[in-house]
């Protein structure tokens, strides 16, 4: 049994028990939400209670494999883990590592950064995502204040020198270079540790100019966007075109009145194949079915890049059948 569905199916008795039931599923990477069934795989454990009727949230609380406390928030919906509410993160030793608060599964609002000894480490504040070219495109947080492990000042009022380092990794710099009125200014140097890629870049006005990025094999990369997902071959417009054309309302579905929005999560490889699909909602297993093969018989993509290199990445895309 796919582990996704596994979790639908433990979250759909969770939500038809008591107020105080739960789920426990471990999760394959400390920096995605990617559930395994292979406990050895794991990064740490996640317990998922019934939904807040109030907030209309599922409250979440993370645990390290040894049992501390590794953060508590809140999700608006646990397939895909969108988050809502406020998210605090902790350190192995219990010392907070971060507080922000999520809106539709976005960090919002100021959020604050802590090292290890407990001392403040940044202050940013994130903005939501905006449509542009007919795009959804991420905006960079605002930096308004950095300090050092000991309580220094490096970045006061928008302004200074920014190191930073990876969550995961303190000792690795993966991002550094000067603030002006909050936003990157001038050349930006790091290093992408997972990704295996060294990188340049130079920005004005907190806009970026040019990048130019490296890998263990020297390959390089030339970019203007830090990030873009997966996009169709031809443009999402006409991917959405092809699909009002081929989508077909499967007829059992029609006579029992069975229709909604049905959310297809799949990965597009380096190659732009599409491959690995989850059903994340789980509306109707027929209507799911069409929506995959309408996406298989779709053709190649073009895949989604990080710092300009070609890199796995997940889309979840809806698929609306209306009963009328």
């Amino acid at each position: 049994m796919g582990y996704t569905f596994l979790l639908l199916m433990c979250l759909m008795f969770l939500t038809e028990s008591s107020a105080n039931a739960q789920v426990a599923v471990y999760m394959r990477y400390d920096y995605e939400d990617e559930a395994t069934l292979n406990i050895d795989s794991a990064a740490f454990k996640r317990v998922v209670y019934d939904i807040d009727i109030d907030k209309n949230v599922y409250p979440i609380v993370d645990y390290y494999l040894d049992g501390k406390l590794k953060g508590r928030g809140y999700a608006s919906m646990v397939n895909p883990f969108i988050y809502a509410g406020q998210k605090v993160e902790y350190y192995k030793n219990g010392k907070k590592r971060m507080m922000g608060h999520y809106t539709n599964g976005e960090l919002t609002g100021p959020v604050y950064r802590y090292y290890q000894n407990g001392n403040l480490y940044a202050i940013q504040e994130y903005y939501p995502s905006k449509i542009e070219d007919k795009k959804l495109k991420a905006i960079d947080p605002i930096i308004i204040a950095l300090k050092d492990s000991a309580g220094a000042d490096m970045i006061k009022d928008g302004m200074g020198h920014y190191v930073e380092y990876d969550v995961y990794d303190p000792l690795v710099i993966t991002a550094e270079g000067d603030i002006l009125n909050g936003k990157w200014e001038g050349e930006v140097k790091g290093f992408l540790p997972r990704e295996g890629l060294k990188y340049a870049e130079v920005y004005k006005n907190g806009v970026l100019v040019s990048g130019l990025s490296a890998d263990s094999l020297g390959n390089e990369y030339k970019y203007s966007e830090n990030k873009t997902g997966p996009i169709f071959k031809d443009g999402m417009e006409a991917f959405y075109k092809y699909v009002l054309r081929n989508l077909r309302y499967p007829a059992s579905a029609q006579e029992k009145e069975i229709g909604g929005k049905v959310f297809i999560k799949f990965q597009v490889d380096t190659d732009g194949n599409a491959s690995n699909f989850i059903n994340t909602n789980y509306v109707n297993a027929v209507l799911a079915q069409e929506a995959i093969r309408v996406i298989k018989a779709a053709g190649t993509w073009m895949p989604g890049r990080v710092k300009g290199k070609p890199v796995n990445m997940f889309l979840n895309i809806p698929f609306n059948f209306a009963v009328n």
